[in-house]
């Protein structure tokens, strides 16, 4: 029998595949956050369009 087919201790439990450990949001900061970047992407195109606008409107000078 190959030997390198044997484990290095015969009562040593089999090795588990490494597991990455798993980061989650709470649910209520997870929510809170979805709302600022929501309102943030808002003001952000709010923004845009009154620079558009002033742009359009107000003679160069």
């Amino acid at each position: 029998m190959d030997s390198s087919l044997e484990p290095l201790d015969p009562g040593a439990t089999p090795r588990r595949p490494a597991v990455f450990p798993t980061f989650s949001i709470p649910e209520p900061i997870a929510d809170v956050a979805s709302l600022v970047l929501v309102g943030a992407t808002a003001l952000t195109v709010a923004a845009a369009g009154v620079e558009a606008l002033t742009f359009r409107v107000l003679p160069a000078r």
